[in-house]
């Protein structure tokens, strides 16, 4: 969906998720986001690689969390984030592993509570953001 050459795709992703929420809302069922339409924009901003491409990430994994609580329709189980949802937001999070482990330990608690297992891919995430804060911390000294 992004990349660092298009750094407007996840504004257009965006438009078109609205666009996708609005047909919704006026009965066209069969083109409400789910899940996969989400992953698919916080992967465009994670590939943008922009400084508030973590935040934008974040703040979609908790819309998402948000819609799959209240939503009351039999659409709700769409919209429920997964391990890649996680996933994503963890790779935004590369340059910062002190928030990296936080996400990390979240989805921890979830696959208790909502049955999202993490999987190697989420721990190897943590491994590099810490291992790129170690290397960025050598450079400095």
């Amino acid at each position: 969906v992004s990349n660092k050459r298009n750094a407007d795709a996840p504004s257009r992703a965006e438009r078109l998720l609205q666009r996708m929420i609005h047909l919704a809302s006026q009965g066209h069922e069969h083109v409400a986001p789910d899940h996969q339409s989400y992953n698919a924009i916080m992967h465009a901003w994670t590939n943008t690689r922009s400084p508030q491409a973590s935040r934008r990430v974040s703040w979609y994994l908790k819309q998402m969390w948000q819609q799959y609580t209240d939503d009351t329709n039999n659409l709700r189980q769409r919209l429920k984030p997964n391990v890649i949802s996680y996933n994503i937001l963890l790779r935004s999070q590369l340059h910062d592993p002190f928030n990296a482990q936080h996400t990390l330990l979240e989805l921890l608690d979830k696959e208790q509570s909502e049955n999202i297992v993490p999987d190697s891919d989420s721990f190897t995430l943590v491994i590099k953001a810490w291992t790129n804060h170690e290397s960025n911390c050598a450079k400095t000294e």
